[in-house]
């Protein structure tokens, strides 16, 4: 193993130590509690309305931000980026890509699709290449806050657009950590 590969895996450690976290046990100290997404008791699914209000108040904070191919920072996005960070800030690692992301999770049917999950676009099944967070309730028409290459972060409504309702291709759901 290379010593960049060695020094990011440290910091990596690092920074779970300081927030509290034990690999086995979850996050045990009480500064970890202050979290901004905390995992609800009943369950370990995203689906606290608490919890998925909040990462969605998260996501929306980047509203305008720039759209970046490859990015992952507050200065500029691309959409796998996006999830990656919104997720990320929840204690909910998942992949960096939206082919790799769009293979983990639980499925989920288009009608059962809420706030808080995974949405996915391409061309056929076997390729994704998009990924929104859904921001809508159930029963409601289908809304997502994405990077979009022409807008940056933005909200869009999927059951209105002729451009992303013909190329929906999945919905996951992630478990909190």
């Amino acid at each position: 193993m290379g010593r960049f590969k060695k020094k990011q895996r440290e910091k990596k450690r690092a920074k779970r130590k300081r927030r509290g976290f034990n690999k086995k046990k979850g996050r045990t100290s009480k500064s970890a509690m202050k979290s901004p997404i905390k995992a609800s008791k009943k369950s370990n699914n995203l689906a606290s309305i608490k919890d998925v209000d909040q990462l969605i108040n998260f996501a929306e904070k980047y509203k305008g931000t720039p759209y970046v191919f490859g990015g992952k920072s507050s200065m500029g996005f691309d959409c796998s980026g996006f999830t990656q960070h919104v997720f990320e800030n929840a204690d909910i690692n998942i992949p960096r890509t939206s082919g790799s992301q769009a293979k983990e999770g639980s499925s989920i049917s288009l009608s059962q699709a809420r706030k808080g999950d995974l949405i996915f676009f391409g061309k056929s099944r076997s390729k994704v290449t998009h990924v929104g967070i859904v921001v809508s309730d159930l029963g409601e028409d289908i809304k997502m806050i994405h990077a979009s290459s022409s807008q940056g972060i933005t909200i869009t409504n999927v059951s209105e657009s002729s451009y992303w309702k013909p190329k929906i291709n999945r919905v996951r759901r992630y478990r909190m950590a």
